[in-house]
């Protein structure tokens, strides 16, 4: 049974799971009626807000240093981020050449000087400086350096600056108490924050445990035993407190982090310290709600009054969160301290909606549609007088006048953040002034630790923060600034912010949907997906072929999972080799009928197909889980690929393959790393554009297969035009040797790849073969990045949903300075891994395939860990009966023993000074698959990038599953042949025809001398007049129809570059042709920036003197190394094809150009995915 959650019985925390991500207009609308202000309210909000306002104004006109640059800062302005970049991560860096190197890139990248305009006198000549580093720029090394060293010494002083501005003290002691004395003179009181970021570890959870215990003593034994509401209290974050504070995790939270809560409370309430619990994510809501109503009921603290809970104004679940609450506190006749904020990490929002696909986002898309939600919060809350201290956090002078207006005589109180110095509560605060409580939250720890909050402040400024930025432009009036919120809501109707795409609509202006995906924090979708998959595994599964003729099976043999070998998944029924040739025949049958079918008409059958999946998704994932030992996360993305593929290629039909012939009939050959997007995804690219398909699964795979080929028929694809033939390897082998096949699609290893192509060479003809054979993925970080992101990012990469993949990380390389500190930070993170069965929702790492790849991973273990440096491994679940191989970490000092399948990660130090050799001797491996290159250097990010021989290039990122359209997964050489999957010209290399080129954003550039060589060639040829027109058309097309340094944008979720970039193959071989036609495809070579190889006997070897400069002669090319690609301009023998194929090294690619060359057919698509930081 699948065990994801337990029944939530109280009816407000499924409202609350419900609401998480309603309709905004809904919303909205809710939060109008609720937030609605009576006629004098209104009034005394704007006279207050505009009396805040002026004098905030007049106040600004003198300030100096970090308050002048904090309100005029735009943090989202586009000149903003290389400077917020600095901020973070500067002060991390201890390599001299990696600072300069680092200041250069952002100092040319982003124009700072309208920061310093208000700076203190020491920051005035910042901008000079970064004129500098441009205008300078033929200055020699030395003197370049000493002015970046300069810039370097101006950025560290504004930092520090923007510290003392934003952090109170280092430590929290009595000195630190005593200084903050000043505001309980003032009338404030104080919040002491400890903690800004999660604890990703054991160690970082128990040090900031142990600030916490110090903490409470410190504030404790200097609090006066005032009123709660009164006494300084501290802020406590969950996540800080627990590496792993996540849902899937609730069980270990409840168990290892509930008593130390626990014990910190009681701590709190001896010494009497208020704990207010801090804000966390949407995703850690339903956790935290847990935490805190153990908490609540706690009997110890029962007259514990200190309790605190800080709820987010932008959720949308708020207003049901904040009736919890008071239900917890009416139920035990408590009185919770409820904090009330803007917002938090609101693009981390919207990017986490967009990426995993869910049905909206959590929060609100415009910000004055979160100040509405604050004002129907507020009024919420004084409503629930008794229940609830209300704590009003913003700095937002129109909400703090219209709070004020409506609280009146009511209990509560302002806060504001230590380094808001505008001057806005200094009108609130006394007696003498709106006699309104203020509590300051005052962040404590070293600079390191707090710098991605002093980021978070400042870019702030572009989202909830708004307010303050626009009140410090002069230009915008105060009517403007101040008026009230409820006003905007009638000018939008609550519509959503129009540039943010619900994630279902991401690719629409592209022509499809996105697929949709499931939030795996959210109760009411756990509890409706483990019923779901639960039925769907009641009654087991049986699968057999799908054919188009009453074909008799073998006897059925049990599947297992295996994750756990006692779970029999079901039976599958195999068909024996001696039935593939009728299986053909009925293929061969149908085709001219399928053809037939108008693409719009297949594409709408497609469409069914897609939607009809994404309905099934539950009873998919079930199986996948059980069959392969995917994690659910890893099963979840697995369907959503097979959506986009099923959506894109409908689309692709109509529109860029409208019109084609296809090629015939289809083999597909599958693999088990992807048993459903691998398979249906190469399926449906075929059918959408008029071909026949017979699909071979892997064998591990065979019951998805069956699943969704049986729904596939049932959606309107006939049998007989996707037929599904289950067997072992020997099916497959007779697949490929039947003549009647028209092309093959196989994805699996590289050895069997080469087995294929050398049995398709015996053929006459020049049947297609499409390969993706997995890689050796690399990663390499230098000195500039953050360990504790890319440690992260490795992590995911290598161990959780991509780890067993042919796509999963298996090669890391750092540089010596970080790598003691990113092993240990690996071996931290590994052991928090929890390996076993994924039914269980806790599981991180699943299992092997079966026995052999089992057994051959063990093998490699043991034998790598004898030349290992050092080698770590997690630990495995006690009395486990699957097939489990730890995360497993090695370290190596050298590359050359490294094995592409082995499922583990392998660790290699260099010198900065040697990373183009280690690109290159990744690149003699003879793989290219995918490559993450993590660097804040955009020199050296795109140097490594260009330089590596790769299919996927993921920059400041994850290795991330593949999206149709979005995007594609594939490569070259070991890796792969042929057009990558759900990219933009798979589905074009299944039909005949000249492949059309994308829109571009960077037109191609032809190599204009190299084209100019061959016409001064042809220009002394004597050809006649009609060839001679037809090579000048040949010579204008070639200057366009490329792709050489041609660029195109991808659609891409929030947070997020995509593009699609092509590599040409440096040598390629020009097999027959005549005179004319062999110098056409040499144009179109050159253009590409080609190279071009011919026999000594070809036609063009008499002109090797006048081609030198783009083609060599050799006397045997089939032979030669370098050679990748044949353009056969004429049909070539079996006998140089089985040559080819015998040779060493990867297959060589044979295109068809006996109709004229196609050049686009040459080039490897590469697409570039890049975090945006």
């Amino acid at each position: 049974m699948f065990q994801l959650t337990q029944p939530q019985q109280n009816p407000l925390r499924r409202a609350i799971a419900a609401a998480c991500r309603r309709d905004e207009a809904q919303a909205v609308a809710e939060m109008f009626e609720r937030g609605h202000l009576a006629e004098d309210e209104r009034e005394q909000a704007h006279s207050g807000a505009w009396k805040l306002s002026e004098k905030i104004r007049a106040k600004w006109e003198k300030m100096s240093g970090a308050a002048a640059l904090l309100h005029q800062f735009d943090g989202a302005a586009p000149t903003a981020r290389p400077f917020l970049a600095a901020v973070q991560t500067l002060p991390t860096m201890t390599d001299e050449a990696t600072i300069l190197a680092f200041l250069q890139d952002k100092l040319s990248s982003g124009d700072w000087s309208e920061y310093w305009k208000h700076g203190q006198s020491r920051l005035e000549n910042m901008a000079l400086f970064r004129k500098n580093v441009q205008i300078d720029a033929n200055l020699d090394v030395q003197e370049q350096a000493d002015v970046l060293r300069q810039a370097h010494k101006k950025t560290e002083q504004l930092i520090d600056l923007l510290a003392e501005n934003f952090i109170f003290a280092e430590q929290l002691d009595d000195t630190t108490i005593k200084a903050a004395r000043k505001w309980e003179k003032a009338g404030y009181s104080v919040n002491y924050q400890l903690v800004y970021q999660a604890a990703h570890t054991q160690e970082e959870a128990e040090w900031h445990f142990q600030q916490y215990v110090n903490a409470i003593y410190t504030v404790g034994r200097a609090s006066k035993q005032v009123e709660w509401t009164s006494s300084h209290g501290l802020t406590v974050k969950l996540s800080a407190l627990f590496p792993r504070f996540e849902y899937a995790q609730r069980e270990r939270v409840i168990l290892e982090l509930l008593p130390k809560l626990k014990k910190l409370f009681l701590l709190g309430l001896e010494y009497h310290v208020p704990l207010c619990i801090d804000a966390e994510n949407s995703e850690h809501l339903e956790l935290s709600l847990d935490i805190l109503d153990a908490l609540v009921n706690e009997p110890r603290l029962v007259d514990y009054q200190g309790i605190g809970f800080t709820v987010q104004a932008q959720h949308k679940s708020t207003p049901l969160v904040l009736d919890y609450l008071s239900s917890l506190a009416h139920g035990l006749r408590k009185r919770l301290m409820i904090r009330l904020v803007e917002g938090l990490d609101w693009d981390g929002e919207i990017e986490r909606a967009q990426v995993l696909g869910l049905n909206g986002y959590p929060i609100y898309t415009r910000v004055e549609h979160m100040r509405i939600a604050y004002l129907a919060c507020a009024r919420q809350l004084f409503n629930l007088a008794g229940a609830v201290y209300p704590q009003f956090a913003t700095q937002d002078a129109y909400l703090v006048a219209a709070i004020h207006a409506m609280g009146k005589t009511k209990s509560f109180e302002f806060q504001t953040a230590f380094g808001e110095d505008d001057g806005l509560y200094e009108q609130v605060v006394g007696r003498k002034k709106w006699g309104r409580a203020c509590r300051i939250n005052v962040p404590i720890g070293k600079r390191t630790m707090w710098l991605p909050h002093i980021v978070a402040r400042l870019r702030d400024y572009g989202t909830a923060g708004r307010f303050v930025h626009d009140l410090a432009n002069d230009k915008i009036p105060l009517t403007e600034l101040i008026r009230c919120p409820l006003d905007f809501a009638i000018e939008t109707q609550g519509a959503p912010n129009p540039e943010v795409d619900l994630p279902r609509y991401l690719f629409l202006q592209h022509g499809w949907l996105n697929s949709i995906g499931l939030d795996l924090n959210d109760p009411l979708v756990l509890a409706r997906l483990q019923e779901r998959m639960n039925i769907a595994q009641e009654h087991g599964f049986q699968a057999a072929s799908l054919l188009a003729m009453n074909t008799p099976s073998e006897e059925s043999h049990f599947v297992q999972n295996p994750a756990d070998y006692s779970d029999v998944v079901g039976a599958v029924a195999f068909t024996n080799r001696r039935f593939v040739h009728n299986t053909v025949s009925a293929a061969k049958a149908v085709e001219t009928r399928w053809q037939s079918v108008l693409p719009e008409k297949r594409a709408e059958r497609l469409y069914a197909y897609a939607d009809a999946l994404e309905l099934a998704l539950p009873e998919f994932v079930a199986l996948i889980v059980r069959e392969t030992g995917k994690t659910l996360p890893a099963a979840v993305s697995e369907v959503r690929q097979t959506v986009d593929f099923c959506r894109y290629y409908a689309r692709q039909s109509e529109t860029v393959c409208v019109a084609r012939d296809p090629l015939g009939t289809v083999v597909i050959l599958g693999s088990w790393d992807s048993p459903l997007a691998g398979v249906v995804g190469q399926a449906v690219a075929a059918l959408a554009v008029g071909n026949i398909v017979i699909v071979k699964p892997a064998e591990q795979a065979s019951l998805t297969a069956y699943q969704a080929f049986k729904l596939l028929h049932k959606t309107g694809i006939p049998c007989p035009a996707a037929q599904l033939l289950l067997g072992a390897g020997d099916v497959g082998h007779e697949l490929v040797c039947d003549k009647r096949i028209n092309a093959v699609l196989f994805t699996g290893k590289t050895e069997t790849a080469k087995l294929i192509n050398h049995t398709l060479a015996q053929r006459l003809d020049l049947p297609l073969l499409n390969t993706s054979t997995g890689g050796l993925n690399a990663l390499i970080a230098d000195n500039s990045v953050l360990p504790e992101k890319l440690c992260a990012d490795i992590i995911q990469a290598a161990f959780l949903n991509q780890g067993p993949m042919g796509n999963g990380l298996r090669i890391v390389c750092v540089p010596h300075e970080i790598a003691e500190t990113v092993i240990h930070r690996l071996q931290s993170l590994m052991d928090e891994l929890v390996v076993g069965n994924p039914m269980n929702i806790a599981t991180d790492v699943g299992a092997i395939i079966d026995d052999t790849t089992y057994e051959q991973a063990c093998i490699y273990i043991q034998k790598i860990a004898t030349v290992a440096q050092f080698c770590h491994q997690s630990k495995l679940p006690e009395n486990h009966n699957g097939l489990l191989i730890p995360p497993t970490l090695i370290e190596l000092n050298s590359l050359e023993h490294i094995q592409p399948d082995a499922p583990i990660l392998h660790l290699y130090r260099y010198r900065s000074e040697d990373l183009g050799r280690m690109i290159d001797q990744i690149n003699g491996k003879g793989y290219a698959l995918s490559f993450a290159i993590h660097s804040q250097i955009r020199d050296v990010a795109d140097y490594a990038a260009n330089r590596m021989e790769t299919g996927s290039v993921f920059i400041n990122s994850s290795i991330h599953a593949p999206v149709a359209g979005s995007r594609s997964f594939g490569g070259h050489g070991f890796s792969g042949t042929g057009a990558q999957i759900g990219g933009h010209f798979y589905a074009q290399s299944l039909c005949e025809g000249n492949w059309r080129i994308p829109h571009l954003n960077v037109d191609a550039i032809a190599n204009e001398k190299s084209v100019q060589t061959i016409e001064n060639l042809i220009a002394q040829c004597h050809f006649e007049h009609d060839a001679r027109v037809r090579l000048a058309g040949q010579a204008a097309q070639v200057r366009l129809h490329t792709l050489r340094l041609a660029q195109a944008n991808l659609p891409a979720c929030r947070g997020y570059l995509h593009k699609l970039t092509w590599r040409s193959p440096r040598h390629v071989w020009i097999y027959g042709g005549s005179l004319e036609t062999a110098l056409a495809a040499l144009l179109a070579m050159a253009a590409a920036g080609i190279y071009a190889v011919v026999h000594r006997d070809h036609l063009l070897a008499g002109f090797q003197e006048q081609l030198s400069n783009v083609m060599r002669v050799s006397d045997n090319p089939q032979q030669q190394p370098f050679v990748s690609h044949m353009v056969a301009l004429d049909l070539p023998m079996p006998d140089i094809k089985t040559a080819l194929a015998a040779r060493n090294g990867s297959i060589v690619r044979i295109i068809d150009a006996r109709r004229g060359l196609d050049v686009v057919r040459l080039f490897d698509e590469v697409g570039w995915y890049e975090q945006i930081i």
